[in-house]
């Protein structure tokens, strides 16, 4: 196996991981939010929504990598990599913002 199938399988199980993470993040959040109300209900439905983008943004990396679309795989990891940067411009963990992983 060479350097870059190893390091691409690598990436690929880390952000298998981050999505079942996310996953199993969202449905614990979205049984809680059916509980509150108000702005605490806004706020988590903010941060589902968010968290679904980001998942949904992994799993587009995930198939980007699998199919040799490296152009593609690159530029999703840049832009997450940029929001990742932007939240912790505004003194916030990606974490605190969406969720478990990032």
């Amino acid at each position: 196996m060479n350097h870059r199938t190893t390091t691409t399988n690598s990436q690929i199980s880390l952000i298998n991981n981050d999505i079942e993470t996310n996953i199993q993040y969202l449905k614990k959040q979205q049984t809680e939010v059916t509980h509150l109300s108000g702005k605490r209900k806004q706020d988590l439905e903010k941060v589902i929504s968010e968290l679904k983008k980001d998942t949904e943004i992994k799993k587009n990396i995930v198939s980007a990598l699998e199919s040799k679309q490296w152009s593609t795989a690159y530029n999703l990891l840049a832009e997450e990599n940029l929001k990742i940067l932007e939240y912790e411009k505004k003194g916030q963990t990606a974490n605190s913002a969406l969720g478990p992983v990032k």
